[in-house]
């Protein structure tokens, strides 16, 4: 029981400080999928800061949801999975809207 909490606890901290360190170098090969060769300069701000907010919130939702499935709250652990996976492919449709229309 205590391993799943340490284990939430250290994966919500380790996708913020993966945010954090796009956020302040711009530096995309971390991010799978994406080309940094190809994202024009103007937009490489915009880009790190919506993967830093997308990735801390799904890491938020994701602990909550292994939590949440922890003490036996099944389906709001399936509701905050739902959120978390919906807010990774926000950040790849803001990507592509961003990249394709400028």
């Amino acid at each position: 029981m205590t391993v799943n909490i340490v284990f939430s606890i250290v994966f919500c901290i380790s996708m913020v400080i993966l945010g954090i360190y796009v956020a302040i170098t711009k530096d995309f090969t971390l991010i799978s999928f994406i080309n940094q060769t190809t994202i024009a300069d103007k937009h490489k701000n915009q880009i790190a800061y919506i993967f830093t907010l997308c990735i801390s919130l799904s890491a938020v939702f994701l602990m909550s949801s292994i939590l949440s499935f922890e003490y036996d709250f099944i389906a709001l652990a399936f509701l905050f999975l739902t959120i978390a996976l919906l807010l990774i492919a926000l950040f790849y449709v803001c990507f592509y809207k961003i990249t394709k229309y400028p």
